[in-house]
């Protein structure tokens, strides 16, 4: 007996197009001519704006509203339905306003890596607690926990767990980000496209491969991160994402030694770009939008 998880919806649902070419690679073993694929895929493909989706999230009924109040009247439905009677009626001695400070703090931490002591300190609770309520978030479907990868060839990892809230407009209706401009002048806007873009990726691969795959994160103590690490029978893809538009070399450094420590064929970099291109012998950029 298989879990289906039914989530928000994905971009290419609500702009009412197919599900991108860009998941046919994870159907077989990624190689080196995958780069040439894409390339030729995309080609003539043109990008669609994806700031407003990023605004909105994917819950059908605000998303898919034209009246611009009635997204922050849902959304605060929403959240108190979420708080106020899901979560009271599940956890009937958890301490309802405690918890709720915690949701509103996680939405400020959404792409980050979390560390629980930290947290505790600033809502005056226990590491223990603050482990509590991560596990309750996460098992009703608010939060995901992204853990670390395990297979790496170095010992001095980050072994905390990473995180992200789920749906990106909720974020922004925590955050009181209600425009195109505030998103873009918020310090969190890299985070929220990064939380964005891996629930994209999760969708598509949940709609695409039927087999077992998993997803992970991957930071050294000294600072070398990739954001997003993908594996199943399709091999091992390591994903770096950036809200910019174009990428410095020097971006990539730690993106290119996990290659090369793990004898893959590519990665990749998400990004708000006008185009696909190949930025390296082993890397190769697709717009957020191609996802």
């Amino acid at each position: 007996m298989a879990l289906l998880e039914l989530g928000t919806l994905k971009a290419s649902e609500i702009k009412k197009k197919s599900l991108s070419p860009f998941f046919n690679i994870f159907t077989s073993p990624l190689k080196k001519e995958t780069l040439k694929f894409l390339k030729k895929t995309f080609l003539k493909r043109k990008v669609f704006p994806a700031l407003p989706l990023i605004l909105k999230g994917g819950y059908p009924d605000p998303c898919l509203s034209k009246n611009k109040n009635y997204f922050n009247i849902w959304m605060e439905n929403y959240f108190d339905t979420y708080i106020n009677i899901d979560i009271r009626k599940l956890y009937p001695r958890l301490n309802i306003l405690r918890f709720q400070r915690f949701i509103s703090m996680l939405s400020e931490l959404s792409g980050t890596i979390i560390n629980r002591s930290q947290v505790g300190r600033a809502l005056d609770l226990s590491e223990v607690t603050i482990k509590d309520y991560l596990d309750i978030a996460n098992q009703t479907f608010l939060w995901r926990q992204i853990p670390i990868f395990s297979k790496s060839k170095k010992k001095s990892l980050v072994k905390k767990p990473k995180g992200i809230l789920r749906d990106s407009g909720l974020i922004h209706y925590l955050l009181d980000i209600k425009t195109k401009e505030h998103f873009l002048r918020s310090p969190k806007s890299g985070h929220i496209f990064e939380s964005f873009v891996i629930e994209e990726l999760i969708k598509g691969l949940n709609s695409k491969i039927l087999g077992r795959w998993t997803y992970s994160y991957y930071r050294t103590k000294n600072g070398s991160e990739i954001d997003f690490i993908l594996e199943g029978d399709f091999g091992l893809l390591p994903i770096e994402i950036k809200f910019s538009s174009s990428v410095e070399n020097r971006s990539l450094i730690a993106l290119h030694e996990f290659i090369k420590v793990h004898s893959l064929p590519f990665g990749v970099v998400i990004n708000n770009s006008q185009q696909v291109q190949i930025l390296s012998e082993k890397v190769i950029q697709i717009p957020v939008s191609f996802i």
